[in-house]
C-alpha cells in the first residue's frame, strides 16, 4: 500500500489504468510516426512496470498472510500447552491433596494392632531371638486366638477392633512415605501398640508387655519355658485389649466361666452401650449354662435390650432360650416379632440369616402354622444343619403326619438328636405311651449332656406337663393331677394343660377356669382357645365351641386343628354342607392328618357325595390314626363301603 501511494505522488498513473484513447489519437495525429512509436513503447514499458509492481505486492501480501497464519498457529499451540500444563499442575495438586486426605482418613480410622520390636538381651538376639522375632511370636499367638474366637458379633461392633490389621513394626531410619503415614496413624488413629522387653532376673527370664493406654503384663519363668511365657503374655494382651473376645475364647477353650463372668461384669460398666449390651448377653449365657439359673439369664437378656432397644442378639436369646424355657409363650412371641423387626442388627450377616430362619420358624409355630414352619426348617436344614432338621420332624408330628414317626434325617450326615427331639415328636403325635416312656430317659440324658443347664425349670414347665396330660389321656387321673399340681402357674403350657387334664377327667367348669387363665396369660396364641373349643364341643355346647374355635382361627389362621373341629361342630348342627368348607381349608395346612380326612369323608357322605366320601376314606386308610379313629373308619366303611 505504501508503494501505491508513492507512485501516485510521483505522477504515475494509477495501477491498472488504461491509455486514454483520445490522447493517443491526438498524439498519433499530431506527431510523426517515430514519435508515435516511441510513445507507445513508453506506455508499454510503463504497463509492464506496473504489472511487475502488482506481482510484487501480491507476493508480499501472500508472505505476510503466511507469517500471520504461522504466528496464530504458534500462539494457539502455546495457549494449548499452557492450558495442558495448568491442568496437569491442578491434577497433581488434586492427587496430592486426595492422597493426603485419604491417608489422613485411613489413619484416623486405623484400629489395628502394632507389636513393636521388643528389647532383648544381646546374647538372645545373637542366638536368633531378636526383638522382631519376639514381637512376631506374640503377634502369631494373638492372631491364633482371634481366629479361634467364634462369635456371631460383627468385628466392627467392637470398641477396640483390630480386624485383620495385625503387624509387627520395624523401626525405619530417615524420612519416607511409610514413615510419614506411620506418624499420621500415631497422631490421628486409634492403633493399639504393644511394646516391651525381655530380661534376665533371679527367676530366670521375664517378659514384660506394655499396652498403649493400659498397664503392663509381666510373666516370669525358666528360659526353657519361653513358649508358654509368650502364650501367657499374648493372653494377657488379648484380655486387656479385646475383653469380650477373650471371654468367649476362655469359654470355648477351657470353659473358664469364672474369668468370663469377671470380664462381662466389668463390661457392664462400659461407657459404650453396645459393649454393655453384649456383656449382659454373655452373663445371661453363663447364668443359663453354668449357674443353673434361667430366671437370672432371662433378666440379663432383657437388660441387654434395655441398653439398646434394637439389639437383635438380646431379642433372639429371649425368644429362643429364656422365655420359652420359663413357659412365658406370650413374651417369647413378642420377642420373636422384635427380633424379626430388627433383622439381625449388630450381627454377622451369616448369623443374622440363620437367626432369621429360626425366627420365622418360631413365629409360625407359636401361631400353629406348622406347615410353614416345616417348609422353612427343611430349607434351613440344608444350610445350617441338625437343629433345623430335627425341628422339621417335630413340625410334622404336630401336623399329625405319620412321616414324623420315621425319624428321618432330612440332611445327610446329621446325627439324630438322641434325647429331646424324640420326646417332642411323641408329644406332637399325641402318642401318650411314648411320651411316658421317653420322658425319664430324656431327663437322664439331658442332665448328663448339659450338667450346668437349668434343667429343673425346663422339666417342670415342659416335660412334666406333657407327662401329666399323657397320664390323664391314659386314664390315670390321680397321677396326672399330682404331676401338674407341681407345675408353676406363670407358665402357659402348665395352665393350659391343667385345663386339658380337667377336660379329660370330665370336669368342664374347672377346665374352663384354666383355659380362661391361659388365654389371659397368652392372648395372642391360639392353642388354649382351640383346647377350650374342643372341651365345649365334647360337652355338647356347640355354639360356644364354635365361638372359641373362631377365636382360635383368628389368632392362628393357618392352624388346622381349630378348622377341623369347627367342621365337626357344624356337622353336629347338621350342617355338613358348611363343614366341607372348613375341612377343605384345614387340608391346606395339614394335608396328611388322618382324622381330618375321616371327618371330611363323613361330611361328604351326609351331603350326598358318596363317591367323594369313599375317596376320602381311601386316603384316610394310609394316614396316621389313633385307635378311636381306626375303629371309626372301619365302622363307616362297613356301613357305606
Amino acid at each position: 500500500m505504501a508503494e501505491e501511494t508513492e507512485g501516485q505522488e510521483r505522477g504515475a498513473a494509477p495501477v491498472g489504468a488504461a491509455v486514454d484513447p483520445a490522447a493517443a489519437a491526438l498524439a498519433l495525429g499530431s506527431a510523426d510516426r517515430e514519435k508515435a512509436n516511441r510513445y507507445l513503447d513508453e506506455q508499454t514499458l510503463l504497463a509492464q512496470k506496473q504489472q511487475h509492481l502488482v506481482d510484487l505486492q501480491a507476493h508480499e501480501l501472500q508472505h505476510e498472510l503466511s507469517l500471520r497464519h504461522w504466528s496464530l498457529r504458534v500462539h494457539h499451540i502455546s495457549d494449548v500447552l499452557k492450558l495442558a500444563f495448568e491442568l496437569a499442575a491442578a491434577l497433581v495438586v488434586t492427587a496430592v491433596a486426595g492422597f493426603i486426605g485419604v491417608a489422613m482418613w485411613n489413619a484416623a480410622h486405623d484400629r489395628g494392632l502394632v507389636v513393636e520390636s521388643f528389647q532383648v538381651p544381646p546374647d538372645l538376639a545373637a542366638r536368633g531371638l531378636s526383638g522382631e522375632v519376639v514381637a512376631g511370636q506374640i503377634l502369631d499367638r494373638l492372631q491364633a486366638m482371634q481366629n479361634a474366637t467364634r462369635s456371631g458379633r460383627p468385628a466392627q461392633s467392637y470398641a477396640n477392633n483390630w480386624g485383620n490389621d495385625l503387624k509387627v513394626q520395624i523401626p525405619d531410619t530417615g524420612v519416607s512415605i511409610g514413615e510419614f503415614y506411620r506418624y499420621l496413624r500415631q497422631w490421628l488413629g486409634h492403633e493399639t501398640h504393644i511394646s516391651g522387653e525381655v530380661f534376665r532376673d533371679a527367676k530366670g527370664i521375664t517378659l514384660v508387655a506394655r499396652v498403649s493406654d493400659s498397664d503392663s503384663a509381666r510373666v516370669s519363668g525358666s528360659e526353657n519355658d519361653l513358649d508358654p511365657l509368650l502364650q501367657k503374655v499374648a493372653e494377657a494382651i488379648y484380655a486387656r485389649t479385646q475383653p469380650y473376645r477373650y471371654a468367649i475364647y476362655e469359654l470355648q477353650g477351657g470353659a473358664n466361666w469364672r474369668e468370663a463372668k469377671r470380664i462381662h461384669t466389668t463390661d457392664t460398666l462400659s461407657a459404650d452401650p453396645l459393649e454393655r449390651a453384649f456383656a449382659w448377653v454373655g452373663l445371661g449365657f453363663i447364668a443359663m449354662l453354668d449357674e443353673r439359673d434361667m430366671h437370672a439369664a432371662n433378666a440379663d437378656f432383657w437388660r441387654s435390650t434395655r441398653e439398646i432397644p434394637e439389639f437383635s442378639f438380646g431379642w433372639g436369646d429371649i425368644e429362643s432360650y429364656s422365655e420359652p424355657a420359663l413357659g412365658h409363650d406370650e413374651a417369647a412371641l413378642a420377642a420373636t416379632r422384635k427380633s424379626i423387626l430388627y433383622e439381625g442388627r449388630y450381627m454377622r450377616p451369616e448369623t443374622a440369616r440363620e437367626l432369621k430362619a429360626g425366627d420365622q420358624v418360631e413365629l409360625a409355630e407359636y401361631l400353629g402354622d406348622f406347615a410353614s414352619a416345616f417348609r422353612i426348617n427343611l430349607d434351613a436344614a440344608t444350610l445350617y444343619g441338625r437343629r433345623f432338621s430335627d425341628s422339621a420332624q417335630v413340625d410334622l408330628a404336630f401336623l399329625h403326619d405319620r412321616d414324623a414317626r420315621a425319624q428321618r434325617r432330612w440332611q445327610p450326615g446329621i446325627r439324630f438328636d438322641a434325647y429331646s427331639q424324640p420326646f417332642a415328636v411323641a408329644a406332637g403325635l399325641r402318642d401318650w405311651r411314648a411320651v411316658l416312656a421317653l420322658e425319664p430317659q430324656t431327663e437322664a440324658l439331658l442332665r448328663k449332656e448339659r450338667p450346668g443347664f437349668d434343667l429343673d425349670v425346663v422339666f417342670s414347665r415342659y416335660y412334666r406337663p406333657w407327662m401329666a396330660l399323657a397320664n390323664a389321656k391314659l386314664g390315670d387321673g390321680a397321677g396326672a393331677l399330682k404331676l401338674i399340681g407341681s407345675a408353676p402357674l406363670d407358665c402357659y403350657t402348665c395352665v393350659r394343660f391343667r385345663g386339658d387334664i380337667d377336660a379329660a377327667l370330665k370336669r368342664p367348669d374347672a377346665a374352663a377356669f384354666w383355659f380362661d387363665m391361659a388365654v389371659r396369660e397368652a392372648p395372642s396364641i391360639p392353642f388354649a382357645y382351640a383346647d377350650w373349643g374342643a372341651m365345649l364341643l365334647a360337652k355338647g355346647d356347640v355354639d360356644a365351641a364354635i365361638a372359641k374355635l373362631r377365636e382360635a382361627n383368628l389368632k392362628g389362621p393357618h392352624f388346622a386343628d381349630p378348622l377341623e373341629m369347627w367342621g365337626d361342630a357344624l356337622m353336629a348342627k347338621n350342617r355338613s354342607d358348611l363343614a366341607l368348607a372348613k375341612f377343605e381349608e384345614a387340608n391346606k395346612y395339614a394335608p396328611n392328618r388322618g382324622r381330618l380326612h375321616l371327618k371330611w369323608g363323613e361330611a361328604l357322605l351326609w351331603s350326598g357325595k358318596r363317591d367323594e366320601g369313599r375317596a376320602q376314606f381311601a386316603i384316610t386308610a394310609h394316614l396316621d390314626l389313633g385307635p378311636l379313629e381306626k375303629a371309626e373308619l372301619a365302622r363307616v366303611r362297613g356301613l357305606h363301603g
